[in-house]
């Protein structure tokens, strides 16, 4: 029995899920029981991207849009989104119209078989349970998207209130103290020690600073030379740090400037060393 499509996304639409123009992609349906036969396509300016990917993800959504649509052309319940697939299996690549047989699975599953324009396999899924969404749900998930978009803010800690640091811990630098790190600790009363290298530090003291700044200047490398120097070198000295058990007790800090706006409209200018902080974070 064949199914009228003419306004299939405006009944979508009816019940929360409202479709672009390239996900539209149901052309003609039919019914036998419970099956549900379909032909959906990709839209004339979206078939050169076919190739890019397994299975167009427009394609495949459109496949699935007859899923609640009764004979009438009607939908037969709530609308659900798909939530737990099982047995999936691709065959082919770069399809830009589908075939679609869409049967019960289970008690609330639906299984899912699609084939090209010549009846060639594509995919298949041997069930596919959708989790029923009203549409007021729908609709308010751009109110949400907006209240869940969050920022980073940066707030001046004053040293004395620094978590796990003592007022008389020993501090330690290694390296060259391009940013002068020396100078503001020893102002500020603290005992600091300075060392070329992570392997020359004696004891284990309560902090380790590593100034991380990239070369600037005229004899300075380029910036992708310069990012993998900086980043090489901080790697090396993270993975001296972990195979000492000498330093269990102590807390190492990496210390750059201008890697990261820490207010908003700050300049970066030292973009290698923000590299850093993407690998320390790894």
């Amino acid at each position: 029995m064949a199914v009228d499509v003419g306004g299939v996304y405006e009944r979508l639409a009816g019940v929360g899920l409202e479709y672009g123009p390239v996900f539209r992609g149901v052309r003609a349906a039919w019914r036998r029981g419970d099956e549900v036969f379909a032909e959906v396509a990709l839209a004339e300016e979206e078939r050169a991207e076919a190739g890019r990917f397994g299975l167009h993800p427009a394609l495949l959504d459109a496949a699935l849009h007859m899923a609640g649509v009764g004979p009438d052309g009607e939908e037969t319940g709530p609308a659900r989104l798909p939530f737990a697939w099982t047995g999936v299996s691709l065959y082919a690549t770069g399809a830009t119209a589908l075939r679609v047989r869409l049967s019960p699975s289970g008690a609330e599953g639906i299984s899912v078989l699609v084939a090209d324009a010549d009846g060639v396999p594509v995919a298949s899924v041997d069930s596919l349970v959708g989790r029923p969404v009203v549409a007021e749900q729908l609709t308010a998930s751009p109110q949400v998207a907006r209240d869940s978009l969050f920022t980073v803010e940066w707030d001046r800690v004053p040293s004395e209130d620094m978590p796990g640091v003592a007022s008389q811990a020993q501090w330690a630098i290694v390296g060259s103290d391009d940013l002068g790190l020396t100078a503001a600790l020893d102002a500020a009363g603290h005992n600091v020690i300075s060392c070329p290298e992570l392997a020359t530090l004696a004891g284990s003291p309560d902090v380790v600073l590593v100034p991380c700044v990239s070369e600037s200047g005229p004899g300075a490398q380029d910036l992708s030379s310069a990012t993998r120097h900086l980043a090489h070198r901080v790697l090396g000295v993270v993975q001296g740090w972990l195979a000492e058990e000498r330093f269990a007790g102590s807390r190492l800090v990496v210390v750059t400037r201008g890697a990261v706006a820490a207010v908003l409209g700050e300049d970066v200018p030292d973009v290698a060393a923000a590299a850093v902080w993407g690998l320390v974070r790894s």
